[in-house]
């Protein structure tokens, strides 16, 4: 029985319908692989300004006297020497 239901399911998933009813692929998924694939181009040639970016940003958050200074005014002083 398992091997009926096998034999099947290769036969209906390989079949070929006639050469009629083939069609072109719709344009959206096309252009959808089209748009990741610039992307990742764009991304790729970007690296490294990105990088750069990125790492400002990090040392901006990291930044706690900088933050309590904007939070609390810049003449706070703090217990634990921020």
């Amino acid at each position: 029985m398992t091997f009926g239901f096998a034999r099947a399911g290769s036969v209906l998933f390989w079949a070929s319908g006639p050469a009629s009813e083939t069609r072109p692929p719709p344009p959206l998924p096309l252009a959808a692989v089209v748009l990741l694939l610039g992307l990742m181009v764009a991304w790729t040639l970007a690296a490294g300004p990105m990088t750069e970016s990125l790492q400002l940003t990090a040392r901006q958050a990291l930044d706690r006297s900088a933050y309590i200074g904007a939070v609390l005014g810049p003449d706070v002083r703090l217990a634990g020497g921020d």
